[in-house]
């Protein structure tokens, strides 16, 4: 039980260490269920994972992130992204066989996508905006930079290829103060808690083999997540912190393993 809690205590402080706290700062921590999509080619790994409880936690700050406007997305509205905003990030998934834990890398640009009426809605009369956390893995010359890196209940191969994190706001245009009017927009809590909109989504793309030449590739949809938003600035309550370290623990002693996928 005591290196259960110190494994835990120990991911909760590399979240807050890796990035320096800031006033504007604020943790997202949540909790959900993970469901196994269904691919032409599966990762036999994943199998472990269906139906399994997922928690995990980002560190963001829009308001030191730098704002690109992109235009239309999807021919319609106006796009944003906000770079640099998502400083840090853990989720642990459960399994039948023990936790897997994701841990955000330096390769991560924390890049938080806008789209301000961006879609064709349905019905007609709707409008559709999104706002999520998106990231990908990066091929360069001879080397593969991973924006997580897998600890824990994972095959060597095994990698993240694509994670989205966010909200669909759907509703009817006349209410435009409940739907993101600004594509310019830093208040991300607000988007994914509002009352507009559809649940929460978390996707998580894996991939297992050589990325360079093929891989088999299959996603977790990460659904019913309960969220809670906190001030960084201000002191956690017990509860929260009770979340985290439940949520990020490790069922035993967990090395980090920094796995080189062959070019």
């Amino acid at each position: 039980m005591h290196l259960k809690f110190a494994c835990a205590s120990f991911l909760v402080s590399a979240l807050f260490i890796s990035a320096p706290t800031s006033a504007a700062q604020q943790l997202f921590s949540f909790t959900g269920t993970a469901t196994l999509l269904s691919s032409v080619t599966p990762i036999a790994a994943l199998n472990d994972f269906a139906g399994g409880q997922v928690s995990g936690a980002f560190i963001i700050d829009t308001q030191a992130a730098g704002l690109q406007l992109i235009g239309p997305v999807g021919g319609f509205g106006q796009g944003a992204q906000l770079n640099g905003a998502v400083q840090a990030g853990v989720i642990t998934l459960n399994g039948s066989s023990g936790p897997m834990t994701l841990m955000r890398t330096v390769n991560d640009f924390g890049n938080i996508l806008t789209v301000d009426d961006g879609g064709v809605p349905n019905p007609p009369e709707n409008r559709l905006d999104q706002m999520g956390y998106s990231t990908s893995l990066r091929l360069a010359p001879g080397n593969v930079l991973r924006v997580y890196d897998i600890l824990g209940n994972a095959p060597s191969d095994l990698f993240l290829r694509s994670l989205f994190f966010g909200r669909t706001l759907e509703a009817a245009a006349i209410n435009p103060p409940l739907l993101i009017s600004d594509a310019t927009t830093r208040d991300f809590a607000s988007v994914l808690t509002g009352s507009i909109g559809n649940p929460l989504f978390l996707s998580l793309r894996f991939g297992q083999g050589n990325p360079f030449f093929g891989s088999s590739s299959q996603s977790l949809s990460i659904r019913n997540i309960q969220l809670s938003v906190t001030n960084i600035s201000a002191v956690p309550e017990p509860a929260s912190w009770t979340l985290l370290i439940a949520g990020f623990g490790l069922m035993g002693a967990v090395q980090r393993r920094r796995r080189p996928l062959a070019a």
